[in-house]
């Protein structure tokens, strides 16, 4: 048997051990504790046993280890609401960058702040004063303006930072400091995620995974890499530390949200590893929510393109969380943001839409045993009118292009519309242009791939005919002529509103 890498005699059929809990992390009155035993490799858990830490002169009742306290519960406007919200798309170099996921931050602090600011700022709010309970820290590398969040104009304590190592740690520092029992915790990660085997870990925790969440300044998340701890340690958060800087927020009531893909998908290794890479993320994450009481969401792409092939411009989990906002099944009550059912719907939501596009499993979600859900927002028509849902949009495909009868193309028709597809997409991930999401993957289920033959004409034009194939079947078919410098921006027009015509 080893604990934090001590051993002891494996037949003595008993072992005590002493384990300090700082005077801090016990609140007021009733404090359940659940011990839980594993095996060396985490593979095997033993139930769960539980008894009760009484702190401080608050009155309680107990009963083997259920608590009933006589204490009121504090009310919404009596509550501070805090998160951490992070997106992050560009990365050092361009390996890992993404489209989506610093955008999806920016969409989530938008639809958390009208949440909570409705539920715990009420009274505030009618009576005509600034929202005071509401504190968001936002570390995003969106730069487009238009894009990004700005915060509620009556919500004073809203920050923009960068999402570095340092800047992690420091607002975690932070709402350790400022956070009561009563007040409530939301952790939002969205970007490359992954998770790996270390000493540390081990040493740490007695299990060897750990996961990691690539900062800004990560180029890369190769195991071979990251297994050396100050690469680790200065551009990843692992799991070993957001266990730490978790468990010092004194705050009962806590969640976190992963919606990350696996980093390196262009990695030789990485397709052959995906079952085991995604089973070891699943564990490392387990392992946080028994060290730290959490709620937690995980939604774990398999790779870049199977995180932003799909037809909404966001990551599926975040879209999900969004869209359950606006319907009944993810609220209580038909307004109120309940943990549970919220994330209930959000996975149920992510499965059906993963059947669309392939290879993402249905999010993970952990809790602790004792857990009770709680309420960390309110939404009602007006606040469902200004939240971020993103549009259904077609989802095209690498395109081929051909001289006619020939297997060439000197023209490199090909080539040219690849970028302006990019283009494309790109601008309208930021809400302008033409509604199309362009992947460079030859195929994804509803997946729209442009596929055709031109020819020279004598006058120096070119005639291009070309068919939107999916599933190897023909959905639509557009015919352009126009002269070689145009001829690609001519065919992009016909090919958005084709889709847009059939509905696609």
């Amino acid at each position: 048997m080893t604990r934090a890498g001590k051993s002891s005699e494996p037949t003595a059929g008993q072992i005590n051990l002493t384990v300090e809990i700082p005077k801090q992390r016990l609140r007021l009155g009733a404090n359940k504790v659940e011990v839980v035993a594993w095996n060396l490799d985490g593979s095997v858990r033993s139930r769960s046993s539980e008894s009760v830490i009484n702190s401080g002169n608050e009155a309680v009742d107990t009963k083997g280890v259920e608590v009933i306290k006589i204490s009121i519960d504090k009310k919404p406007s009596e509550i501070n609401f805090y998160a951490i919200v992070s997106g992050i798309s560009d990365y050092e170099g361009s390996a890992l960058d993404l489209r989506y996921a610093a955008k999806d931050a920016e969409d989530i602090s938008k639809a958390l702040s009208l949440a909570a600011r409705k539920y715990f700022c009420n009274e505030e709010l009618a009576a005509k004063k600034p929202c005071g309970r509401l504190h968001l820290r936002l570390l995003s590398t969106e730069k487009e303006k238009s894009s990004q969040f700005a915060g509620l104009s009556d919500v004073a304590d809203f920050q923009r930072l960068e999402p570095t190592k340092q800047n992690y740690e420091n607002i975690f520092t932070e709402i350790a400091q400022k956070a009561k029992p009563e007040d409530v915790v939301i952790v939002y990660l969205s970007g490359h995620g992954t998770a790996i085997t270390s000493a540390e870990a081990v040493k740490e925790s007695a299990f060897p995974d750990m996961y990691l969440y690539a900062t800004k300044d990560a180029a890369t998340l190769d195991r071979a890499i990251m297994v050396n701890e100050s690469e680790r340690l200065s551009k990843t958060v692992n799991s070993l530390e957001l266990a730490k800087w978790v468990s010092e927020i004194k705050a009962d009531k806590k969640v976190m949200i992963f919606d990350t893909c696996a980093a390196g998908a262009a990695q030789k290794d990485l397709t052959s590893q995906t079952r085991a890479v995604d089973a070891l993320q699943v564990r490392s994450i387990d392992r946080l929510r028994e060290r730290t009481g959490f709620y937690i969401l995980m939604g774990s792409a398999a790779d870049a393109v199977s995180y932003e092939a799909n037809e909404f411009r966001q990551g599926l989990l975040t879209y999900s969380l969004i869209e359950a906002m606006t319907n009944d099944k993810g609220l209580r009550d038909g307004k109120f943001l309940d943990v549970e059912k919220w994330f209930a719907s959000a996975e149920d939501k992510v499965e059906t839409l993963a059947k669309g596009i392939g290879g993402v499993q249905r999010p993970s979600f952990f809790k602790s045993n004792f857990a009770k859900t709680f309420d960390i927002g309110r939404i009602e028509r007006e606040e469902q009118l200004l939240l971020p849902l993103a549009q259904r949009v077609p989802l095209i495909l690498q395109p081929e292009l051909r001289e006619a009868g020939k297997f060439t193309d000197k023209e490199r028709l090909t080539e040219k519309l690849e970028i302006r597809l990019l283009e494309q997409s790109a601008s309208n991930v930021r809400g302008e242009g033409a509604a199309v999401n362009y992947i460079k993957a030859t195929t994804a289920t509803n997946g729209l791939s442009p596929r055709g033959f031109y020819a020279l004409n004598a006058d120096g034009t070119i005639t291009i005919d070309v068919s939107l194939i999916r599933d190897e079947e023909e959905i639509a078919k557009v015919k352009v002529t126009a002269a070689k410098e145009e001829i690609i921006e001519k065919l992009l027009q016909e090919i958005i509103k084709a889709v847009q015509i059939k509905s696609i």
